[in-house]
């Protein structure tokens, strides 16, 4: 029983705090490159109205459950700092369910005006509306949060060559043939449609144009407060956060370099918050706590006293149950990272404390610092950063607790290769994959590629 509150004491003890920080990014998105990706798209649309009064002089007919659909290819697609501009050439069809008269009119018959009740259902009709031009323009508003929206839509609807199929009404007498060939020659009548048509399509291509706005700020991955900087002549900034489990808050430099914002769609970290996320992740995979019993060189010295007399007197006073865990103040920790000749290598330095238990309680056995060199290898796959840890070399500055000093006054010789090897084995042979943001453009995901070092800046483009 004893042993097990001693241990439930010990991780009380060594719980870590969570904290919550981030790396500031941006990607750079060039307008040649955008244009280009959303071209290959086709511009398709569904919109459904539920009636329409049409007024066709003194007759009104409701046009009920209309149904336009529209396919096309982008002609022309420019963007610049102030907006964009789409030509797209397709064709359209409209679908009436059913065309309903419920009216009085008058007419003159025999030299008498006499009003005539007109109740009537038509049937439903088709309209092919081929060769359709439409232009929107769109302007980037900074109360919109840099985003494009509709600024002007234009139709060019072709006179004289829609289809409409045939008309037939139930209900009429009398004046029947006359309104079912009104009806025909207004379906017909594209002056009379193109107002109904642009008020259908203005919300369409307000929704399409943010709509590829939103795949290219990307929904994949761990993104928090994404933010548009003013449009440039040749491109934009997307800035965002990734989240970190450390407190730490690593932001950009303040002015990117020109000279790499390119035509190709490409990703800035800090160099410092590259490391930030490298060692965010490192944290993940290498203990800061362990159970040195674990080790084979101390297991066997816990069970030798000759080899204690020899190598670590002072361990003659525990039995070889005594708990002693490793443990690494995650807030001592610090990582540098270095890329020569293209070979990464990662320097972690830390403070922390070997910890025992005497007499039910915890107390700090040895205190050390220990620095660890750390070949790293980099590589970009599938979307995501796999770095892999070699074989560490360990460096290790020690003393006894403060308290166990002054109250034990051990004799000042242990073998300081264990504790060395053990710290290093922690961190050697590790793998961890860092999940990196993605974007789309219509069907296409974009993953990063081409790792590279700059002075202050670490970058990746997307392929």
């Amino acid at each position: 029983m004893t042993r097990s509150l001693c241990v439930t004491a010990l991780c009380a003890l060594f719980s870590l705090p969570v904290n919550a920080g981030s790396v500031e990014f941006a990607q750079w998105i060039p307008w040649e490159f955008l244009s280009q990706e959303i071209r290959k798209q086709n511009l398709s649309f569904s919109e459904a109205e539920g009636s329409v009064v049409l007024n066709l002089g003194e007759l009104k007919p409701v046009l009920k459950n209309l149904a336009l659909k529209g396919s096309g290819s982008l002609q022309d697609l420019h963007f610049n700092n102030r907006g964009a501009s789409l030509t797209s050439a397709g064709n359209f069809s409209l679908d009436v369910g059913a065309i309903m008269i419920d009216q009085i009119i008058t007419r003159e018959f025999g030299g008498n005006v006499i009003q005539v009740v007109l109740k009537a259902e038509c049937s439903s009709v088709r309209i092919e509306i081929p060769s359709v031009t439409l232009h929107a323009d769109f302007l980037f508003r900074e109360d919109h949060g840099w985003l494009p929206v509709l600024n002007d839509l234009s139709l060019s609807l072709p006179q004289n060559s829609w289809k409409v199929s045939a008309i037939s009404c139930s209900g009429l007498s009398g004046v029947g043939k006359e309104i079912e060939s009104t009806l025909n020659e207004a379906l017909k009548n594209s002056a009379l449609f193109s107002p109904l048509i642009r008020a259908w399509l203005t919300p369409v291509m307000d929704e399409w144009i943010y709509s590829q706005w939103i795949g290219v700020n990307g929904k994949d991955g761990e993104w928090e407060n994404l933010t548009l900087d003013p449009p440039e002549d040749k491109g934009f900034l997307v800035r965002g956060e990734l989240p970190l489990e450390s407190a730490e808050d690593v932001l950009l430099p303040a002015n990117l370099p020109e000279e790499l914002k390119g035509s190709v769609p490409k990703f800035f970290l800090a160099r410092d918050g590259f490391r930030a996320i490298i060692q965010d992740r490192l944290r993940a995979v290498i203990p800061l706590q362990y159970d040195l019993r674990q080790n084979d060189s101390f297991r066997k010295l816990m069970n030798s006293r000759v080899t204690q007399f020899l190598v670590w007197p002072d361990l003659r006073r525990f039995n070889s149950s005594t708990p002693f865990v490793l443990k690494t103040n995650p807030s001592t920790l610090n990582l540098g990272l270095s890329q020569v000749n293209g070979a990464w290598k990662a320097d972690l330095s830390g403070r922390g404390s070997l910890v025992t238990v005497i007499g039910g309680s915890p107390i700090e056995y040895i205190l050390y610092s220990m620095s660890l060199a750390l070949p790293v290898q980099m590589v970009l796959k599938d979307g995501s950063l796999l770095f892999s840890t070699g074989k560490a070399e360990a460096k290790l500055v020690w003393s006894f607790g403060y308290l166990y000093q002054m109250i034990y006054k051990p004799e000042n010789r242990i073998p300081v290769s264990i504790l060395t090897g053990a710290l290093a084995s922690l961190a050697s042979n590790k793998s961890q994959d860092v999940n990196l943001p993605r974007f789309t453009v219509g069907e296409h995901a974009y993953q990063l590629s081409n790792l590279e070092s700059h002075d202050q800046l670490v970058t990746m483009d997307w392929l």
